[in-house]
């Protein structure tokens, strides 16, 4: 699957993403302090490395960095609020 498609999402909650090498990027949704986030997981045996995206963007920017860490970091790319398919708060 291609950078910033999407697969149907799963009975767990969980949609798969892009590939890379033997792993697969996957995104779930998580509820933080009344917002629900969206967050993309790239499994790792290595230690997690959280990415976070600038003003205006998503998580998705990061996906093609996989290539080059998701060997062997664990990345976490969340959608921060009010940004890609994270919740956007009416005030705040």
């Amino acid at each position: 699957m291609t950078a910033g498609r999407t697969a149907p999402r799963s009975d767990s909650g969980t949609d798969t993403l892009e590939s890379v090498g033997m792993a697969t990027w996957t995104r779930r949704r998580e509820d933080v302090g009344g917002l629900t986030l969206n967050v993309r997981t790239l499994p790792s045996d290595g230690p997690t490395l959280v990415l976070l995206h600038g003003l205006g963007v998503s998580g998705q920017v990061w996906q093609g960095i996989g290539r080059l860490f998701g060997t062997f970091s664990r990345l976490v790319a969340p959608d921060l609020r009010g940004h890609g398919e994270s919740d956007k708060p009416s005030a705040g």
